[in-house]
């Protein structure tokens, strides 16, 4: 990042690792709050645990398959377009799992979909991103970023859980998808 002695010339670095935060953020608790969904879901469809969490496995090989192509949109389309895509992913994903009634529907809705997308709004973006605009403190720059994932969790981990303890699961599925 070029040192630059102009007022406010740090506004638009700080923005894109604000950006990055956000999106680190929200990129975790789409993935992490699954714990706080796993009995209700068991429950209310008779599916044991081990059919239950083999969403959420579907959800990180999915993540894992979509980070060589997070990075590949990223040199094609920019991160702006890589965003809009990931983010706009990740609230189809929850909202159609809002929505789903059968456990294959988890799977593809919120282990595919959600994965794929994720992956897109993830940390291969936001280093792209941030190599972009940082040299000799990237290192600063994406941990910084990174640190915004346990804030997300720490923040919206026990909202989710209220949410599903008041209003049922799909509300909470649909809020994340608002997000």
């Amino acid at each position: 990042m070029a040192k630059s002695s102009e007022p406010g010339a740090w506004a638009w670095p700080a923005a894109v690792i604000l950006i990055c935060a956000v999106l680190t953020a929200v990129m975790r608790v789409s993935f992490d709050s699954f714990a706080v969904f796993l009995l209700p879901l068991a429950g209310d469809f008779g599916w044991s645990r081990v059919e239950t969490a083999g969403i959420y496995g579907v959800m990180m090989l999915s993540f894992g398959v979509g980070c060589p192509l997070a990075g590949r949109l990223m040199d094609w389309w920019g991160p702006r377009w890589t965003y809009v895509v990931g983010a706009t992913g990740l609230a189809a994903g929850f909202q159609a799992t809002a929505l789903a009634g059968a456990l294959w529907q988890f799977y593809i809705c919120l282990g595919v979909c959600v994965g794929m997308t994720g992956a897109l709004v993830g940390t291969v973006s936001h280093a792209t991103l941030l190599a972009r605009w940082f040299g000799a403190s990237l290192t600063i720059a994406i941990a910084t970023a990174a640190a915004a994932s346990g804030v997300g969790v720490l923040v919206f981990a026990p909202l989710l859980q209220l949410l599903i303890d008041t209003h049922g699961w799909r509300s909470a599925y649909g809020a994340l998808s608002l997000i």
